[in-house]
């Protein structure tokens, strides 16, 4: 992670390559984690590497439950097709998996997933029902606001004036792009 941190990925590659920890190991869901999101920084030639570690950190337990980031990592690899084959159903089982375990970022995910018809039925009433969870939470704010524009747009545009002057929480900057 040391390598990663400072933009050196060539090198993170090269040190993750020797990790070699059994998956009864406590440290083998978090490092398999940490080297899949490596590979993917790496670029997309290594995008079948990552995924494969993914599923590995997903596969087992972390604190006796699965471990969130990386069901919901693979959930929008596999709706996007990137290491894998893309199939929008098989990233709706991840990302609800995910978000009944409590993720929030997974559970925005599946709530914009219900109002696309994501993998799944589109169903507007779940979707909304999902982003008026996340009261604070600006992409659910966001979700809101694009979910109602066409029925209410008067709505739609305080939800959007309100993220003007949001000031963005510790979770918020650490899982979204708040500046763009």
């Amino acid at each position: 992670m040391y390598y990663e941190k400072l933009n050196q990925i060539e090198t993170a590659i090269q040190y993750a390559a020797q990790v070699n920890l059994p998956a009864k190991h406590p440290y083998f869901c978090i490092s398999s984690y940490q080297i899949g999101i490596i590979y993917l920084k790496a670029g997309i030639q290594y995008a079948d590497i990552a995924f494969r570690y993914l599923v590995a950190s997903a596969s087992t337990l972390h604190g006796g439950n699965k471990f969130t980031p990386a069901l919901r990592k693979l959930g929008t690899l596999s709706l996007m097709g990137i290491g894998t084959t893309k199939n929008p159903t098989t990233a709706f089982n991840l990302m609800q998996e995910a978000a009944k375990l409590g993720d929030e970022p997974a559970n925005i995910i599946l709530g914009q997933m219900y109002q696309k018809g994501q993998g799944c039925v589109a169903d507007l009433f779940r979707a909304m029902q999902i982003f008026k969870h996340y009261p604070d939470n600006i992409a659910a704010k966001l979700s809101r606001g694009l979910l109602v524009m066409k029925d209410n747009p008067h709505h739609a545009y305080r939800e959007f004036a309100s993220i003007i002057t949001h000031q963005p929480t510790a979770f918020d900057l650490e899982n979204w792009n708040v500046q763009s």
